[in-house]
């Protein structure tokens, strides 16, 4: 894994490395010319943005408490961070462009029930994939969305909705999520590659034959029990 050199204070060098999954995020932050060191672990469901923002925030704090330095950050600025320092990293996203059906008019030939099923991660929960009126939609744990064509074939995206959203993000805000579908050469479904922050492989789903390995093994378990 990689780690970053960056500098506090202007001049104190500081190594960094962090790391997110779905409902998990952690950054550790070394100072070694002070022999100090942070690190911070959050889970939940809010929004990655924001626990980003939050996890960047109790770090910086204290570093500087444990350099007994003032905290730069206080009761105003850690609610405005990263302003007035800098202007803010949100950006807009375009909603006309995200949320444009154009590739699915295109692509009418194709029946989206075909994505329709449950999808397996053997550390996530599993993928649901429905459609509902005509549009596709998924669900994974507690987040949702409403999945729309890319360009790329069997490919799709979507804006992430999270249940927790203490500030309110708006859709042209919030993260994209985007979906690769996995086809047999008989166009058959046989997994999803689903892109969250990093990419997951999740298999299975509507058209996913029986695991043969599986229905096998079980059965030799079954028959050295019987005869054990």
């Amino acid at each position: 894994k990689q780690w970053y050199q960056r500098r506090v204070r202007g001049e104190l060098p500081v190594i960094n490395h962090g790391g997110a999954t779905y409902g998990h995020y952690s950054q550790m932050s070394l100072i070694p010319d002070e022999n100090v060191g942070v690190f911070v672990v959050l889970s939940g469901d809010d929004y990655y943005e924001l626990q980003h923002q939050i996890l960047r925030l109790i770090y910086i704090y204290f570093l500087d408490v444990l350099m007994d330095e003032t905290p730069w950050l206080n009761t105003t600025t850690i609610c405005s961070y990263p302003e007035p320092w800098q202007t803010s990293e949100r950006s807009e996203k375009d909603l006309s462009v995200l949320q444009d059906d154009t590739y699915s008019r295109e692509a009418d030939a194709v029946d989206l029930s075909i994505y329709e099923g449950v999808y397996n991660n053997p550390v996530y929960p599993d993928l649901q994939i429905s459609l509902v009126n005509g549009q596709l939609q998924f669900i994974l744990g507690t987040g949702n969305g409403t999945l729309y064509r890319e360009q790329e074939a069997h490919s799709f995206h979507a804006i992430t909705n999270m249940p927790t959203d203490p500030m309110n993000i708006p859709d042209s805000e919030k993260e994209i999520t985007y979906f690769k579908f996995n086809m047999t050469p008989s166009e058959a479904v046989e997994g999803v590659e689903f892109k969250y922050i990093q990419k997951y492989y999740f298999s299975g789903g509507s058209s996913s034959a029986p695991d043969v390995r599986l229905i096998f093994s079980g059965l030799v378990l079954i028959l050295i029990l019987l005869y054990s």
